[in-house]
């Protein structure tokens, strides 16, 4: 259908400008542009874009004498902390391309994912490098670089930090490990020359996400630097008024594509503050409210049912709130009806804005729009999204209001699987000259195009 939704759109542009800048290249920029703000605060730990510039390139020179040259893949099984924004840049910077996985994945899933992506560098967890060790040296994985959950952390707070990690890893102490980044990157102070290999920020790869795997293995997503670049575009477009300086709260993972987009490279890339949370707890949550006031949350609903439930949450000014965003799952309409209350009460200018993505799009690609919303619907489609319902294993556009399958074009959509075939069943150009992507889910839209 035509774009009908646009007259939703109120201040929100129904275009925008893209930079067709590298991951490293658009947070460089960014970094010279805001280089006294505070990048990442970790606990309380500030660290300012200048810092996370310099550890960038420290971990791309790091990398470079580990052997990693353009084109390789570069496992990262981190959890939200500093080291995993430097270093997703850094492999960027390379022009290698980052393989996301979950921290706490099973020997064999990390497996899995070495051997399809022929990884020879990963970075993971001190506390979960002896469960994987012996799986690493079989598959001649060399460069396995750990990184503790306390780097980077307050003096004060290292202690709780590596108690806490420690015990959920049924640790006495933190396991002798071969490679360690800090240690690493005291070792490699040199700088090398040859760094940096140019890419397409359009058609190379620069990250791998892989989907939830509902049936069989997890599917392998390739994502490029302006599909991450469009997505922060769009997803930022829907806040009318910054503060002077605006922090992001950053506990959703950054193995998902709703985490590394908006929470770590949006955010960057508009010069936030990305406010790390390596593991959720409602009460520290609140304390982080409290002490840093950031002008965006994001989460999944069981995040904002957990919110409800703490009762420090009931004393919380709300007031600096600009955009409070929930997707990875089906919002409740009760629990957003409740929240959205609960803003109201505590002086919060914003509502609960519901987003329906998948990893193929990086994430969010329909949200509800800022000036109205319906209930029972999930919003309408972001700026230069077009979203249309056809009839299933067809581009045969249905009528309003009939369900059929959901179909995308957006320039976040991903370059493709790592099998080509799979991509071949999804992605392909219609008659329209668009290049569209049938998302498998059923939906229908209304005649506002919501």
């Amino acid at each position: 259908m035509e774009p009908v939704w646009t007259k939703t759109y109120g201040f929100v542009p129904e275009h925008l400008e893209y930079p067709d800048t590298t991951l490293y290249q658009t947070f460089q920029k960014s970094a010279y542009k805001h280089r006294y703000r505070t990048a990442i605060d970790y606990y309380g730990a500030a660290m300012r874009y200048d810092w996370l510039l310099e550890r960038t390139d420290a971990a791309a020179n790091v990398l470079y004498n580990l052997g990693v040259r353009a084109g390789d893949r570069v496992g990262i099984a981190l959890p939200n902390v500093p080291d995993t924004a430097a270093l997703f840049y850094a492999v960027n910077r390379l022009g290698a391309v980052s393989v996301m996985i979950h921290p706490l994945s099973s020997t064999d899933e990390v497996e899995y994912f070495i051997r399809e992506n022929h990884i020879q560098t990963l970075f993971l967890l001190d506390v979960a490098y002896t469960r994987h060790q012996s799986m690493l040296e079989k598959n001649h994985v060399h460069n396995a670089v750990c990184v503790s959950l306390w780097d980077n952390a307050p003096k004060w707070k290292k202690p709780f930090i590596k108690k806490a990690a420690l015990a959920k890893a049924k640790l006495k102490k933190a396991p002798e490990v071969g490679l360690r980044l800090r240690e690493l990157i005291k070792l490699n102070a040199f700088e090398n020359r040859e760094l940096g290999t140019p890419t397409d920020a359009k058609t190379d790869i620069a990250v791998i996400l892989y989907s939830g795997g509902s049936s069989g293995n997890p599917k392998g997503i390739c994502l490029s630097s302006y599909n991450f670049n469009a997505l922060a575009m769009q997803v930022f477009s829907q806040i009318k008024e910054w503060p002077d300086e605006p922090g992001m709260m950053a506990i959703l993972p950054f193995f998902h594509g709703f985490g590394l987009g908006v929470c770590l490279h949006a955010a960057l890339m508009f010069g936030m503050t990305s406010i790390m949370v390596a593991q959720f707890s409602a009460k520290e949550f609140v304390g982080i409210l409290k002490r840093n006031k950031p002008a965006i949350i994001t989460g999944v609903p069981t995040l904002y049912e957990a919110l409800r439930r703490e009762k420090k949450m009931e004393k919380t000014d709300l007031s600096f709130l600009r955009g409070a965003f929930c997707g990875g799952d089906a919002c409740p309409p009760a629990l957003k009806k409740d929240f959205d209350a609960f803003l109201k009460r505590h002086g919060a200018p914003v509502q609960l804005k519901e987003g329906y993505g998948l990893t193929e799009t990086v994430t969010a690609c329909v949200v509800t729009p800022p000036a109205c919303e319906k209930e029972g619907a999930v919003g309408v489609p972001l700026p230069d999204v077009f979203v249309k319902i056809c009839a299933p294993s067809s581009d045969t556009e249905l009528p309003v209001g009939q369900v059929g399958e959901i179909l995308v074009c957006s320039p976040t959509v991903m370059l493709g699987y790592l099998d080509k075939e799979e991509t071949d069943s999804v992605l392909y150009r219609h008659a329209d000259g668009k290049l569209w992507l049938r998302t498998g889910d059923l939906g229908k839209m209304d005649a506002d195009g919501f």
